[in-house]
């Protein structure tokens, strides 16, 4: 058993560590949402700056459209291209770090504006076919090109921001998994563990204490023999729990290391041993969001897994009740049916599927639920919530 003081200092060390951990997850939340904000803002003023190059499409075709005033048509024109190069140059400091700059596209812009006055120089003297010819050919392919910059520039952004979104969720996800395992660690240091007792002298046997050990006085004094006495039989040793969190500790590390379902295949068969269970079902949240469907388990015959389908939101049962209320829910044994477990599985972005269990022989079942939730927030490292689906079922909490 660790002395008090060590106890302490390491309660106090995995406090600091779970207070950073939460510092660094939020402020990395914060960065994810101005992130976010700021590339919902940069690809609106492409999409506008988009809008305006139909706009400006449109204003030159006037240029040779009979009864239309010249000086209103190109007094929009020259708005019109001082606009979209204004959003060109705002988007170009985000584009150029998503790898494509803009610079093609303001020198199309160049192009374009100098297009633009050639042919409302020839509109304003009477040569409606010169003009026609730049409009409809020069400057319809000098606003294809400048279109497709943008469209390309807006790609990039996307890519870019997705990549950083999804280096963020990992990070957090590392970070969770860090804890968890130093809570572990923690829990395993501190549990105490209780003494073997010393056993009884056999009868007949002289007991002395060290106070009684000293050089004989002369003359010497009898030795004093205690009675034959039948010795006390030492107290029951309670089981210790040391090998159960070894053993929770080993699974939640190669759960760690999982990548996808079907890996689950090899650390399932652990996992039950370790809650005392005949048969696990790992359940998952849907695309729709509506339902539970199994994704992995162990202890059943492939046809029974087959039959299970999927379960509905709505539907009055343990694992959904515990999905719904993001707690765990136990029923006790009965003649017909095993004592059961379902845990939810709950990631950053939201609740994500239930990790079911039927108790195999009657015990302590809230330890149980206690064990598997330990199991549970591991797969949630797995199998994050989508957070358009997450949205959704907000309200069935």
């Amino acid at each position: 058993m660790l002395r008090r003081s060590v106890r302490v200092l390491v309660l106090l060390l995995t406090t600091a560590l779970t207070a950073g951990a939460v510092w660094r997850v939020t402020t990395n939340e914060q960065e994810r949402g101005r992130a976010r904000m700021a590339s919902q803002y940069v690809d609106a003023t492409a999409a506008d700056a988009t809008y305006l190059l139909a706009d400006l499409r449109s204003s030159l075709h006037a240029y040779i459209a009979p009864g239309q005033s010249e000086a209103f048509w190109s007094a929009r024109a020259a708005a019109l291209l001082d606009a979209i190069r204004a959003r060109v140059l705002e988007i170009d400091a985000a584009s150029s770090a998503a790898g494509h700059p803009m610079a093609r596209a303001l020198d199309g812009m160049d192009r374009l504006a100098a297009s633009e006055v050639r042919a409302r120089e020839y509109a304003r003297t009477g040569q409606p076919r010169a003009a026609g010819d730049i409009i409809f050919t020069e400057s319809r392919d000098l606003i294809d090109a400048v279109s497709g910059e943008l469209s390309a520039a807006r790609q990039a952004m996307a890519r870019a921001s997705s990549a950083s979104e999804a280096a963020m969720a990992n990070e957090q996800s590392l970070v969770a998994g860090a804890v968890m395992s130093v809570w572990i660690v923690a829990l395993i240091l501190l549990v105490p563990v209780p003494r073997t007792p010393e056993a009884a002298p056999p009868p007949g046997v002289t007991t002395l204490s060290t106070a009684e050990v000293r050089p004989p006085d002369p003359p010497p004094a009898p030795t004093v023999i205690e009675a034959e006495t039948p010795a006390p039989e030492p107290a029951a040793v309670a089981p210790s729990p040391t090998p159960v969190f070894r053993a929770l500790a080993d699974l939640c590390g190669d759960l760690g290391r999982v990548s996808s379902a079907s890996d689950l295949d090899s650390l399932l068969p652990r996992a039950a041993g370790l809650l005392g269970a005949k048969g696990l079902v790992v359940w998952l949240l849907a695309d729709d969001g509506q339902s539970l469907s199994p994704a992995a388990a162990h202890g059943y015959d492939p046809n029974v897994l087959a039959r299970m389908g999927t379960v509905p939101l709505t539907a009055d049962n343990l694992t959904v009740s515990a999905f719904r209320s993001r707690t765990p829910a136990t029923s006790a044994a009965a003649q017909d049916r095993p004592a059961a477990v379902a845990v939810p599985i709950v990631s950053a972005t939201g609740p994500s599927g239930v990790l079911a269990a039927e108790v195999q022989e009657a015990g302590d079942i809230d330890q149980v639920a206690a064990l598997a939730a330990v199991v549970a927030a591991q797969l949630a490292n797995l199998f994050p919530a989508p957070e358009h689906v997450a949205e959704r079922i907000g309200d069935l909490s």
